[in-house]
């Protein structure tokens, strides 16, 4: 691996601590059970966290507000982060309710 590669994996690992906390995505009973499980472990527990920019946000709503426009409701979403081909994540969003999904990450100039 190249110190370029490797300067960019730390890049990532040091951007992933300034991200949002998605822990109430799950309820408390699980939260506590999954505290206890990394308690008995000996590991602090620590939920998965991202970040994105306004313009995925206003993305994000424009395409929520078409799917409740259609169905009536949100339905359930799932969040996936598939490689760019060796500079950063993208982040995917699917809708089970809609049978779709959208791109969030704009291109960016690396």
């Amino acid at each position: 691996m190249s110190k370029f590669e490797e300067r960019l994996i730390q890049k990532d690992k040091e951007s992933l601590k300034e991200k949002i906390d998605l822990s109430y995505f799950v309820g408390e009973k699980k939260l506590k059970k999954m505290k206890s499980k990394s308690k008995n472990n000996s590991e602090e527990f620590n939920p998965m966290t991202f970040k994105i920019n306004p313009k995925e946000v206003e993305k994000l709503n424009k395409w929520m507000g078409n799917i409740i426009g259609v169905y009536g409701k949100y339905g359930n979403f799932e969040y996936t982060f598939k490689p760019t081909g060796g500079l950063g994540w993208d982040i995917w969003v699917y809708s089970d309710l809609a049978k779709t999904e959208i791109c969030l990450t704009e291109d960016v100039d690396y």
